[in-house]
């Protein structure tokens, strides 16, 4: 979808782009964590770039973000194969457009409990399926979300992506001789419901943080402190 997001404000992933990514890689492996790559990141440095707008007025933001029509083919695609997706991140400021204002891929995600990543660095180094992340986010109560660390290990068995010189990344990779880690800059994670799981962060949310210079969406959802501070996957999809 990034020709489309180049194009288009607020433009959706739709369930045509996942189908052809289907199509190319086979099924979405259980215990994923799906990114979506939007082309977004390499707007990052660019405030009014990156939010569409160069005001702190909700109603003007402008980036991709997901459909519902995909959100929920996430959020019930354990239901339907017995293969669970346990995370949804994105180089955007949210996994909803920005010009939404009721957050539905919020809603319909996290009321399965799949966690979101927003403002994801370095998507674009992903390969298409394969690579083994670690989401390490902090403890801490009383809020909507909060800052990650996402470390990516691409396996030397999986093929890499080579990035385009021309693009440039919210951070920097540290890499090891043999496995490449992808930092994230992304500042928040978020998830309904509280877990213990290593399969989710227990950090809780109902509705996306915009930025520190733009005014929060407050939360309905009881916040709670978790007691295992890092999810992994065995497997991460880049759409």
């Amino acid at each position: 979808m990034k020709e489309r997001a180049a194009s288009q404000d607020n433009a959706e992933l739709a369930m045509e782009d996942v189908q052809k990514w289907i199509d190319e890689n086979g099924p979405i492996p259980d215990k994923a964590i799906i990114f979506v790559n939007t082309g977004w990141g390499v707007r990052y440095h660019n405030r009014t770039a990156y939010f569409g707008t160069d005001t702190n007025e909700i109603s003007k933001l402008r980036f991709p973000g997901l459909s519902i029509e995909v959100a929920k083919f996430f959020a019930n695609h354990y239901n339907e194969t017995g293969r669970r997706i346990v995370g949804v991140g994105i180089d955007t400021p949210s996994l909803d457009p920005g010009n939404s204002t009721t957050y539905p891929a919020h809603v319909i995600l996290q009321a399965e409990d799949i966690f979101l990543l927003e403002h994801v660095a370095n998507i674009e180094e992903l390969p298409a399926i394969g690579a083994e992340v670690t989401v390490l986010p902090i403890k801490f109560t009383k809020g909507t979300g909060g800052p990650t660390r996402i470390l990516a290990r691409i396996p030397d068995s999986v093929p890499r992506n080579t990035p385009s010189s021309s693009s440039t990344s919210s951070s920097t990779p540290s890499t090891s001789s043999s496995s490449p880690f992808i930092s994230s800059s992304t500042p928040s994670v978020t998830s309904s419901t509280p877990s213990t799981s290593l399969s989710t962060p227990s950090v809780s949310s109902s509705t996306p943080s915009i930025s520190s210079s733009t005014p929060s969406i407050s939360s309905n959802t009881p916040s709670v402190s978790s007691s295992t501070p890092s999810v992994s996957s065995n497997t991460s999809i880049s759409a």
